[in-house]
């Protein structure tokens, strides 16, 4: 028998926010329960724009550093994400 063909998984693309406070504490989100991995804990994450720009981010925060893209393969999909470290001046 041939050999099944390998599927092409998508590709997604992300930025992961570490924000931390004054108390070096950081913010996690809760998926919705709808999702994928609903109601787990994560880093707040956000789909790049065509350039990543500091003016759609609130005021409170401040970016401290942009990290280089990593990939992560997924049995579903391929990732590449961002980290980007902040601290929330308020």
């Amino acid at each position: 028998p041939q050999p099944k063909p390998k599927k092409i998984k998508p590709l997604k693309r992300c930025s992961f926010a570490f924000i931390f406070d004054e108390n070096k504490r950081f913010a996690m989100i809760k998926r919705p329960s709808q999702v994928i991995w609903g109601g787990l804990w994560c880093l707040p994450c956000f789909a790049p724009t065509e350039r990543w720009s500091t003016q759609a981010i609130p005021s409170f925060l401040k970016v401290l550093k942009i990290g280089k893209a990593h990939k992560h393969t997924f049995t579903h999909l391929n990732l590449v994400y961002k980290p980007i470290k902040m601290v929330c001046t308020q």
